[in-house]
């Protein structure tokens, strides 16, 4: 099944950017935002047309290398979010609250937010933030590590693993099944939590 994925952000890790090359590998309709300090990747990518995903072809969910052309490459949280099935956060836990107050206006209710990044209580961490704009319509899930990291030159990146048996839960838990149905779009492999007591 094809899907709207929304990529947001690229750390040091380079998981945005394993993660938007490979789904669009995977034949999904990509959006990537990247926010002002990320400017080099933003520009990169917006001359490649995409994400160039090298060997090894291992460890990707496409299982294949080459261009993944994106069809948004934006630094507009809106552009970037409108539609979107599965939306995909690669930051650092100092900084999840902060980023959040950026996108959280654009998310719509009914979307799935995969925080893709090592535990540290996101679902809990965002809930009070998407109440209060009235998004809580919006399933959170997170996993105790990302399921993607790569090393990065330009618009190319080189795959240096995917998470396999990744535990993953959701929040509001009994939101669970629909979130895991479209995180397997970005997973190898899944062990399904109770919650997010688990996953952290």
């Amino acid at each position: 099944m094809s899907l709207k994925i929304a990529v947001i952000g690229n750390t040091g890790m380079n998981i945005g950017a394993a993660v938007a090359g490979d789904m669009a590998l995977a034949g999904h309709d990509v959006r990537f935002l990247l926010w002002p300090d990320q400017l080099e990747c933003l520009e990169a990518c917006r001359a490649a047309g995409g994400i160039h995903v090298d060997e090894p072809a291992s460890e990707t969910i496409s299982g294949k290398t080459g261009l993944g052309a994106i069809s948004v490459i934006t630094d507009d949280p809106a552009e970037a979010i409108a539609g979107a099935d599965l939306v995909v956060l690669d930051e650092v836990q100092l900084n999840l609250e902060v980023r959040a107050a950026d996108f959280i206006p654009h998310l719509e209710n009914g979307q799935v937010l995969h925080v893709n990044m090592h535990g540290y209580w996101p679902g809990f961490r965002l809930a009070a933030m998407l109440r209060e704009a009235d998004k809580a319509g919006v399933t959170v899930t997170e996993g105790v590590t990302p399921t993607h990291a790569a090393a990065r030159t330009g618009a190319h990146i080189t795959p240096g693993f995917i998470r396999r048996a990744l535990p993953l839960a959701a929040f509001p838990a009994n939101r669970s099944e629909t979130a895991l149905d479209r995180l397997a779009a970005i997973t190898k492999s899944v062990e399904p939590c109770r919650n997010v007591i688990e996953t952290n």
